[in-house]
């Protein structure tokens, strides 16, 4: 075996591991937030603001449990999780709205349904989207799966309901 060769494959395990221990770190610019609006039905209105450490902010507006701000804490470990459910829907490439300005990748449409914005900060990207719950099929569906990740990573029943 070369020099060069025998270079190559001491320093390629290192390489490698330098590259997974990233994944396995929280970005240090990651904030994900999601708020949702009101409704024909007396929905709750809240928004969430999660950041890289775990933080959470809550602010409770209209028919919650809670009315106001609440700075609480979430596991970090998880948040990495909740951005790989960004990905894994592709979040990134999705359309800013669905079923808000138009019906355009909403398979139906119902009467009524809150609205919902979620946001992603991360690696430097961004993207936020807003979700009209009227709108109805596979990525909007994929969207209500995502947001309620977002309640469940940030323990927001606790002030929700």
């Amino acid at each position: 075996m070369s020099l060069r060769a025998a270079f190559v494959c001491f320093l390629f395990p290192f390489a490698l591991s330098a590259a997974n221990s990233y994944e396995n770190e929280v970005p240090a610019d990651a904030v994900i937030t999601l708020q949702r609006g009101a409704c024909e039905r007396r929905c709750a209105v809240y928004k969430i603001v999660i950041f890289a450490d775990g933080t959470v902010i809550y602010d409770g507006q209209y028919y919650v449990k809670r009315k106001g701000l609440i700075l609480s804490q979430a596991d970090p470990a998880m948040l990495l999780k909740l951005i790989d459910d960004f990905k894994a829907i592709d979040y990134f490439n999705l359309n800013n709205e669905y079923g808000y300005g138009d019906t355009n990748g909403c398979a139906a449409v119902r009467t009524d349904g809150s609205i919902v914005k979620t946001s992603i900060s991360v690696d430097g990207r961004a993207k936020a989207i807003i979700h009209q719950h009227r709108c109805e099929g596979a990525i909007p569906s994929q969207l209500t799966d995502l947001e309620d990740k977002i309640d469940r990573f940030a323990h927001s029943a606790q002030w929700v309901r």
